[in-house]
């Protein structure tokens, strides 16, 4: 009897599952195996490890680079650590299944165009294919990118007229007025304190955006912060941040042109797959991006919960075929490699 198989579309999966995984400790090899079937292909998309500063304000203290040996925006040895042990984890979970021999017959790696993901992206390999004997040396693979401006996958930075209409008018809703209005003297605050040109305030989302990334890295730094910021850091600062990423998938129009090329690329690839018409015919699929492409991805699928995407981040979307001739996509999102907490929750996209 022909098994009748349901149809994977871009919005239109027959199940999934989101959890908040701990990528430090694995019970076992495949733990949704037995409850959503047999692993078939899977799409990780991760953002890079700990980096220095990118971007500073006009007052930042620590805007000299001398502060940050290793270069503006570039991976650490603490981000190259924990993406070495986000590999060794998924070593582990994709033992028996994902060959332990490098083959471009088996993966393909994409990572946006900037130092700090592609670093992040062969920290995780060197963790994901160690060495294997009689060979001593790492196993090399190839990291594929395009240039950065036209990249509308990860870096999500190609230029598109409509989108930025629409990120220009949502800023008029009443909603995100009304939200940023109970914020206006802090905001104010932070522009004085941070001292912010006319044209910074003229962009108060990318600028308050920039303060948060600053004080947030440099004190991850142990540097001291200015005493000004102790009023606003990390709350309420932190709240504003959290909306201004919101803003970049707040309605569908927006969600489409954001995240709708990675969106199809991925469903693509499991169509393909799940068709036996993905050639070479592989087995995963690694996406090296950043913060704001996770964020961006949950919120436009409807299963974003207001947190911020902390380094090393792993978003596992799984292609399963389960015991009855059904094809099943779970999620799994992993937000550390130290601490964790668990939810389940029932979705359909």
């Amino acid at each position: 009897m022909r098994r009748q198989y349901q149809t994977i579309e871009m919005y239109r999966i027959i199940a999934a599952l989101i959890c908040i995984c701990n990528v430090g400790n694995i019970v076992s090899v495949d733990p949704l195996a037995e409850e959503y079937g047999k692993l078939v292909f899977s799409s990780l998309l991760y953002r890079h490890g700990d980096r220095s500063i990118e971007n500073t304000y006009p007052m930042d203290p620590y805007a000299n680079k001398s502060y940050w040996p290793m270069g503006f925006g570039q991976l650490t040895l603490t981000g190259i650590e924990e993406h070495y042990e986000l590999g060794v984890w998924l070593r582990k979970r994709y033992s028996g299944w994902l060959p332990e021999v490098y083959s471009t017959e088996d993966i393909y790696i994409r990572s946006s165009d900037y130092d700090r993901t592609i670093m992040s992206a062969e920290a995780n390999l060197d963790g994901l294919y160690p060495p294997v004997e009689p060979k001593k040396w790492n196993q090399l693979i190839p990291i594929h990118t395009v240039p950065k401006l036209q990249d509308n996958v990860l870096a999500m930075s190609e230029a598109c007229p409509l989108y930025s209409q629409e990120l220009e008018k949502i800023q008029n809703d009443e909603d995100v007025q009304s939200f940023y209005a109970q914020f206006s003297s802090v905001i104010k605050y932070i522009f004085n304190n941070a001292g912010a040109t006319m044209e910074e305030k003229s962009k108060p989302i990318y600028f308050i955006t920039t303060v948060f990334q600053a004080l947030t890295i440099e004190s991850k730094f142990n540097y001291t912060l200015p005493d000004w910021t102790k009023r606003i850091f990390p709350e309420p600062l932190t709240t504003i941040a959290i909306k201004n990423y919101e803003l970049s998938t707040h309605n569908n129009i927006m969600k489409r042109l954001k995240c709708g090329p990675l969106l199809k690329d991925i469903v693509t690839h499991m169509n393909e797959k799940k068709h036996g018409s993905l050639n070479p015919n592989r087995k995963l699929w690694i996406y090296s991006g950043h913060d704001t492409t996770i964020y961006s991805l949950l919120n436009t699928m409807g299963i974003n919960n207001n947190l911020l995407v902390p380094y090393a981040a792993v978003l596992m979307i799984e292609l399963r075929l389960n015991n009855t001739g059904n094809y099943v996509v779970t999620f799994c999102v992993g937000f550390s490699i130290h601490k964790c907490s668990i939810c389940e929750n029932r979705i359909r996209i």
